[in-house]
């Protein structure tokens, strides 16, 4: 199953499961799983590559001022607490050094290119200095996972799981799916760095993504378009 199939899937539970909450209507305790392609998008709305690719080159380059995600879009003005750097930032949080410590994604490569089977490789998004208490931009990631295993075959394959307190439809899941592929490829990638096998056939290549939303949903003044909307894989 690919992105852009598991996303389909996952407006059809809300559909057929899901109940209404407030301004919404949820499905509790989500979980999807699809095959991991960080060339791909989804698309079927006007705008959704070119927004997914701009939106990834801010990841890409740690960006977290205000400014510059409101030139992507309006609604990332509303999303500030000090009208400076947005939260929700996950290029930043994964990437960049935070208080002179190693990045996370290198170190959740170093942990695994040197403890194989460990439990302990996550990239951690809520912040609880920041989203227990008042805030226009709670993260809506709480980690995401990342486990090297044998697969059927007996090769080496990274498995990569994203666990998610609140997921929108409209807005978030077809971009944010992207975004995870993006940061695990960054880690595989320095992972085979590491252990000296880009390029061999020892290099590690991806297993399964799984996707664990908390609360999935959709604004009910999106359920039209949602369910009116066949959605397919396109490329980046």
């Amino acid at each position: 199953m690919n992105m852009a199939e598991m996303y389909q899937q996952a407006i059809l539970q809300v559909k057929a499961l899901g109940h209404p909450n407030g301004e919404t209507h949820e499905l509790l305790n989500f979980v999807g799983r699809c095959d991991i392609d960080p060339t791909a998008c989804i698309v079927g709305r006007p705008g959704m590559r070119d927004y997914i690719k701009k939106e990834l080159d801010l990841h890409k380059k740690k960006e977290r001022l205000g400014s510059e995600w409101a030139k992507l879009s309006s609604i990332w003005e509303y999303c500030t607490d000090d009208n400076a750097t947005i939260n929700s930032a996950y290029g930043y949080i994964a990437f960049a050094r935070l208080n002179g410590n190693m990045p996370q994604y290198r170190r959740v490569a170093h942990l695994i290119a040197g403890v194989p089977e460990t439990r302990r490789a996550i990239i951690q998004f809520f912040d609880r200095e920041i989203d227990l208490y008042t805030t226009r931009d709670a993260q809506c990631t709480n980690y995401m996972a990342f486990h090297e295993r044998e697969n059927y075959e007996g090769k080496k394959v990274l498995h990569v799981t994203t666990h998610m307190r609140s997921n929108d439809l409209m807005y978030g899941m077809p971009f944010d799916i992207p975004t995870f592929f993006m940061i695990a490829e960054t880690v595989r990638q320095e992972i085979n760095k590491i252990s000296n096998t880009t390029g061999t056939d020892s290099e590690i290549q991806f297993g399964n993504y799984t996707h664990i939303v908390d609360s999935l949903h959709w604004y009910n003044r999106h359920e039209s378009v949602l369910n009116a909307t066949k959605f397919e894989l396109g490329k980046l």
